[in-house]
C-alpha cells in the first residue's frame, strides 16, 4: 500500500508540475505576445510619422521648385540681364521643370498632393520714383540663396526618405542644384 501511495503521490506531483509549467509557459507567451504587439504598434506609428514627415518635405520641395522656376522667369524679364545669362537661365529652367515633373510623378506613387505651378510676383527691394536698373548679380545672388534652400531640403529628403526612388531623386537633384549654383557663382564672378 505504501508503494501505491508513493506512486499516486508522485503521479499527482508530476501532473501538478506539468500543469504549473504549462501555465507559466502560457503566461510567458502571453506577455511576449503583448510585448510584440506593443513593439509592432510603435513601429507602425514610427513609420507613419516618418511618412508624414517625408510627405511634408515633398510638398516643400515642390513649392521651392515652383519658386525657383518663377524667379528664373522673373530674372529673364529684366533688361539688365545679359544674353548669356538669359540662355543659362532658360536651360536651368527647363531642367527645373523636368525635375519638378519627376517629383510630381514620384508624389503620385506616394499619394502626396503637391501644389501646382502658379504665377508669383517678385518685387525689387530698391525702388524709387524712377525705375532703378539693378545689376544682374543682385538677382543671381538671390537665386543662389533660393538654390541653397533647395539643396538643404533635397539633402534632408534623401537622408530621411524610406523609399529608394525618392532618395535617389533627391540626391540627383542635389547634385544638379550644386552644379548650377557653381555656374551662377561663375557668372557673378565674371561680371
Amino acid at each position: 500500500m505504501n508503494v501505491k501511495k508513493k506512486i499516486l503521490i508522485s503521479s499527482l506531483l508530476s501532473i501538478f508540475m506539468f500543469v504549473a509549467i504549462s501555465l507559466s509557459t502560457v503566461s510567458c507567451n502571453t506577455n511576449h505576445n503583448s510585448k510584440t504587439e506593443e513593439d509592432n504598434a510603435a513601429n507602425k506609428e514610427a513609420k507613419i510619422n516618418k511618412s508624414q514627415k517625408e510627405a511634408k518635405l515633398l510638398v516643400l520641395a515642390s513649392k521651392n521648385y515652383i519658386n525657383l522656376i518663377n524667379y528664373s522667369n522673373y530674372i529673364k524679364s529684366k533688361t539688365t540681364i545679359t544674353k548669356k545669362t538669359k540662355s543659362f537661365l532658360e536651360s536651368f529652367e527647363a531642367n527645373l521643370n523636368e525635375r519638378f515633373n519627376h517629383l510630381k510623378e514620384l508624389s503620385k506613387h506616394e499619394l502626396v498632393l503637391l501644389p501646382n505651378t502658379t504665377k508669383t510676383s517678385f518685387l525689387d527691394k530698391k525702388k524709387t520714383t524712377e525705375e532703378v536698373e539693378i545689376n544682374q548679380n543682385v538677382y543671381l545672388t538671390e537665386l543662389n540663396t533660393k538654390i541653397n534652400d533647395q539643396i538643404d531640403l533635397m539633402n534632408k529628403l534623401s537622408e530621411e526618405s524610406n523609399k529608394i526612388s525618392i532618395s535617389i531623386f533627391a540626391s540627383e537633384a542635389e547634385d544638379f542644384l550644386k552644379e548650377n549654383k557653381r555656374n551662377i557663382e561663375n557668372i557673378i564672378d565674371k561680371s
